[in-house]
């Protein structure tokens, strides 16, 4: 069986909340102390401790829609592709998603890399050699 001893070590001067040292034996014998603060009655019954129930619903918060793309950001979405920018690199410099790049790129009639080393001419001359 368990024991445990609670006493009052230091307490707010306006009564807010106190610390309490908890000790006592575990169930196998184990000695244990540790120190916790706690509200008091007193808060609690001033409303403080507890949460209100008008204050848990909250009105839910409304994001502001993504901006249509404008036809400068279009050209520039399309610019920065052609000199050989990932699909994600624009994305990122732009504040827009891939998909919205791939989008953009798509309206605009720009063909798509694939994905994976881009092997050049050049690169296969020098290593056959």
């Amino acid at each position: 069986m368990t024991t445990e001893q609670r006493r009052v070590i230091w307490r707010h001067p306006k009564g807010i909340y106190e610390t309490v040292e908890v000790s006592g034996t575990g169930v196998f014998g184990v000695p244990y102390c540790y120190r916790e603060t706690v509200y008091t009655q007193d808060r609690d019954a001033r409303g403080v401790a507890h949460k209100e129930l008008a204050a848990a619903v909250q009105q839910p918060v409304k994001l502001p829609k993504r901006l249509a793309v404008t036809d400068e950001e279009e050209q520039e979405i399309c610019e920065l592709y052609a000199k050989q920018m990932s699909i994600a690199l624009v994305a990122s410099s732009m504040h827009r998603s891939p998909q919205t790049v791939r989008a953009v790129l798509a309206k605009n009639d720009v063909e798509i890399r694939k994905g994976g080393p881009r092997i050049t001419p050049k690169m296969i001359k020098q290593y056959t050699e």
